[in-house]
């Protein structure tokens, strides 16, 4: 009753709520981005990382290309 109650007197309210949790979200992803190239000794690379499905597909584009 009292969430309905809530949703009566502030029907937008849960909308904000979870807004700011997507912007915390959001804001935690791209903090945890990283790109690492380190030599590997054999005369090549080795390439880690974490990003975003854009990321991604970016990296890919320019790796292909």
């Amino acid at each position: 009753m009292g969430r309905h109650l809530v949703h009566v007197v502030d029907p937008d309210g849960e909308d904000r709520r979870l807004g700011r949790q997507l912007a915390r979200e959001e804001r935690a992803a791209h903090r945890g981005r990283y790109l690492s190239i380190a030599a590997d000794g054999a005369g090549g690379v080795r390439v880690t990382g974490r990003g975003c499905a854009e990321d991604g597909a970016l990296l890919k584009a320019a790796l292909l290309h």
